[in-house]
């Protein structure tokens, strides 16, 4: 084994670097299997947001973390941002296969130069006319 800090360091950070890779393959494979799961939720007419099962998935995830020697905590912060990104590619596709999104108000606060957007987007076929009407000026 050299001396060389660098020497033994530059191996460890290439085996970090394809363990990386690799949970972010697996990030992929969960992401393609949440897209279909959100298919199949249009499709038979139930909401993306489900928080039993979120609530189930999070309490797995504690105990597989701590089943890992990994904190609970962390595996909770982990599966939390898997299960946004997994809710992010299933409320996209609903949008896109029905123009339609959760539902979900929103504030903008805007300059007046981009309020004109702001009315513009309010207009968009897409949102229901409850919501196109609540956009207003300030």
């Amino acid at each position: 084994m050299s001396d060389d800090p660098e020497a033994r360091l530059d191996p460890l950070r290439a085996a970090l670097g394809e363990i990386d890779r690799e949970i972010l393959a697996l990030v992929a494979r969960r992401q393609a299997v949440a897209q279909r799961i959100g298919q199949v939720k249009r499709d038979i007419g139930i909401p993306t947001r489900d928080y039993l099962q979120e609530k189930d998935v999070v309490e797995r995830a504690r105990a597989a973390a701590v089943e890992h020697g990994l904190s609970a905590a962390l595996g909770e912060e982990l599966i939390l941002a898997l299960i946004r990104g997994s809710l992010t590619v299933q409320e996209k596709d609903t949008v896109a296969a029905t123009g339609e999104g959760g539902g979900r108000r929103v504030l903008v606060i805007a300059a007046p130069a981009t309020w004109a957007v702001v009315r513009a987007l309010s207009r968009c076929p897409g949102l229901r006319g409850r919501d196109r009407r609540s956009v207003r000026r300030p």
